[in-house]
């Protein structure tokens, strides 16, 4: 499996897990701060230290929920 694969397994995982379309926008992202997810591309403990790759795919796997 590559880095993206992982990186979008990953990415799946927690939407599914997080995903509700009834929260807030305020509390959307205070999920994905919590998570590093806010700015992912930012290093820990603030983001994750993903490459821009890898936060443009959690980019889209957002877009394709909402």
């Amino acid at each position: 499996m590559t880095t993206a694969d992982k990186t979008l397994a990953e990415i799946e995982k927690w939407l599914d897990e997080n995903w509700d379309p009834e929260i807030t926008v305020a509390q959307w992202w205070e999920k994905l701060g919590g998570a590093g997810l806010a700015n992912p591309t930012l290093a820990e403990p603030w983001g994750r230290g993903w490459s821009r790759e890898q936060a443009t795919s959690l980019a889209s796997a957002m877009t394709k929920r909402g």
